[in-house]
């Protein structure tokens, strides 16, 4: 699988985390989460790999979407996103 190509919707990413869709946007413009890309002017997306290199918290939550292992673990507040 070529994990470059796996992308987050901010909904992933509030479900992933537990927190509601303002709070990503709000943790992006912040710094907490860099900054993404844009597929059109209200439609904001995350590589993985640009998650993983952006913090140490975010390399815990999303390392496993990048490795080659067949066990995943499933999405939990804070425990990472089901890849």
């Amino acid at each position: 699988m070529d994990h470059s190509k796996l992308v987050f919707s901010p909904d992933d990413l509030a479900t992933s985390f537990g927190v509601q869709r303002g709070t990503i946007y709000r943790w992006r413009k912040t710094g907490r989460l860099p900054k993404g890309f844009l597929l059109s002017r209200s439609n904001r997306r995350w590589h993985v790999n640009e998650l993983v290199k952006h913090s140490d918290e975010l390399a815990m939550a999303f390392s496993h979407c990048i490795s080659d292992k067949t066990s995943r673990p499933s999405s939990s507040k804070g425990g990472g996103y089901d890849c």
